[in-house]
């Protein structure tokens, strides 16, 4: 059949077709008697879809345009003369991922907060709040999930309400936020980029504190580290940060 470019089948098009598919095996019986062109043609029938008339594809002959046509897919500017049926609304993402990243100086302390886990140091971090790069992180990642902003906005620094705060009331606002949205998370993984303290010996205490805010499992949370080969600030012990991706899925 000669490709008519002015349309193309929902055939073609799974978000268009909702009908039970198993539809399509009332033209079972025309393959078996051995004409492909009749199954075909029967297939299509069953799918509500017709298709554009080609002369170099008598098989074809009778079927015209259908209402589900929509434009060349070379071309995807909206066209309004091909609307999506009002019965078929574009439905929400199933899915959003995010990213995010904290970094914090080294500052006086015994301390430093990571991922809700006090971890015993030489030195403490300057923030506004405990600190902790590990939530600040993956509460970004969050709420860049679902175009909300960053945690900067949600939680200033500028507002003492915040000052010394516990970073995993951040993370269980964040979790409400998407909750709210229709999703929760899928999984989580982050990176901590520092030379000390050394994290490995407090990742699964992370990863159980974390799960518990978020009301997951343990093993949707990653938590591990690197170093940066003593390059950079956290290569000369000058500061601590972390990355985090999350999977956000419809609840």
């Amino acid at each position: 059949m000669v490709a008519d470019r002015s349309v193309t089948s929902a055939a073609l098009l799974p978000f268009f077709v909702y009908e039970d598919f198993s539809a399509i095996l009332q033209g079972r019986h025309s393959r078996e008697r051995g004409n492909p062109a009749t199954f075909a043609r029967e297939r299509l029938k069953a799918l509500d879809v017709r298709l554009r008339r080609s002369k170099a594809e008598p098989a074809f002959a009778g079927m015209t345009i259908g209402k589900y046509a929509v434009p060349d897919s070379r071309f995807p500017i909206p066209d309004s003369r091909f609307p999506i049926p009002r019965s078929h609304p574009q439905r929400p993402h199933p899915m959003r991922i995010g990213q995010g990243y904290d970094v914090h100086a080294f500052g006086d302390g015994d301390h430093v907060m990571l991922g809700g886990v006090r971890v015993p140091h030489d030195r403490g971090v300057l923030a506004h709040s405990d600190g902790d790069v590990v939530l600040h992180a993956l509460c970004d990642a969050m709420l860049g999930a679902l175009a909300l902003g960053d945690i900067g906005q949600h939680f200033p620094p500028s507002d003492e309400r915040w000052r010394g705060a516990d970073s995993r009331t951040f993370l269980r606002h964040c979790n409400s936020l998407i909750g709210e949205r229709g999703y929760r998370l899928g999984n989580a993984d982050i990176t901590v980029v520092c030379e000390r303290p050394k994290v490995g010996p407090h990742a699964l205490a992370m990863r159980e504190a974390i799960a518990a805010d978020l009301g997951v499992e343990v093993d949707a949370i990653s938590v591990k580290a690197t170093t940066s080969e003593q390059l950079g600030f956290t290569g000369r012990r000058e500061g601590i940060a972390a990355m985090a991706v999350c999977l956000l899925l419809r609840a």
